[in-house]
């Protein structure tokens, strides 16, 4: 009696979980091999493929791993059709002729296979691509499985040219492929930096160009405002005094005179220095950044309260 539970609960361990599908599950899954079955048989290798997945997600059937795994070798894509005729293979529910017919299989793939070695120089700082796929260090000088037919190799690093390579691989092809990087003339290199260089200090000199061009401009605006403002204040002194000699009541028109004609001769210095040196700065540009530096916008203003530039970018 002891045995026999025991027995039992072996079997119920080792139960795979498509034993636990329901009826209609498995009829489901049944119809939906029956339909790849017949794309199979049509050759539409990617239309069977589908309906052996939908099959086996429903109920998992050595059968169905089976029938998978040829839709995928037919698709060339026998790393992947090696997990499932593994699957069924191993599968202890398996019948004697699914698991017979698994295992050949298996050893068809794993003969098909086709293999790469990716030999790079020893300072090598660059990246990898096999096809789509990005390799890792680790990858280097090691014996990689990959799919038989067209594969493309593309490795970069600074300061060399892209080295590529497409190759059309056999059945059980075994392939060792140095990478060769071919260096970029020094001059290239330096000539790109130096563009480069050349492009962001030439629009950053026309930039300060056109904005030492408006300061010039607003003081020359000021300059000329705080000297009327003081000529007009001279005036009304000249009225108000008499023989230039003004009353104690005038101090403080006076006072406000003299700055402003301080604040006039200080705008007409900066007006002078920043044209000339705003000037010099846009002569002197290359002429590359000629184009990116006239995004550039300025406009001078004076105000009752104030004075100062307005731009955009």
């Amino acid at each position: 009696m002891w045995l026999f539970l025991g027995f039992v609960a072996i079997l119920g361990l080792a139960s795979p979980a498509w034993a636990q599908a329901s009826w209609k599950d498995k009829a489901e899954a049944q119809k939906l091999v029956n339909e790849g079955l017949k794309h199979d048989k049509a050759e539409a290798w990617q239309e069977a493929r589908e309906a052996f997945e939908a099959a086996i997600a429903l109920n998992d059937t050595p059968k169905a791993r089976y029938y998978l795994a040829k839709a995928l070798v037919n698709l060339r894509l026998l790393i992947e059709a090696r997990e499932h005729a593994q699957a069924a293979a191993d599968n202890p529910r398996a019948g004697w002729w699914d698991r017979k017919n698994s295992r050949e299989l298996l050893k068809k793939i794993e003969d098909s296979i086709a293999h790469i070695t990716l030999r790079v120089p020893p300072d090598f700082q660059g990246k990898v691509y096999l096809g789509d796929v990005p390799l890792s260090s680790s990858d280097f000088g090691s014996r990689l499985e990959v799919n038989p037919g067209t594969i493309r190799i593309l490795a970069e690093s600074a300061g060399f040219f892209p080295f590529e390579k497409n190759m059309n691989l056999r059945d059980g092809a075994d392939e060792t492929i140095t990478v060769e990087l071919e260096p970029e003339p020094v001059d290239t290199v330096t000539q790109k930096e130096e563009e480069a260089t050349l492009s962001t200090e030439g629009s950053s000199q026309k930039t300060w160009g056109y904005v030492s061009l408006a300061v010039g401009g607003v003081g020359l605006v000021a300059g000329t405002a705080f000297g009327l403002m003081a000529k007009n204040t001279r005036n009304d002194l000249e009225a108000a005094c008499i023989d230039d000699v003004c009353s104690e009541n005038q101090r403080d028109a006076y006072d406000r005179g003299k700055m402003q004609a301080h604040i006039s001769t200080a705008g007409f210095i900066v007006g002078g220095v920043g044209l000339g040196l705003g000037a010099v700065l846009l002569l002197t540009g290359p002429k590359e950044a000629e184009k990116e530096a006239e995004t550039a916008r300025w406009q001078p203003y004076v105000g009752p309260t104030g004075a100062g530039i307005v731009g955009t970018f």
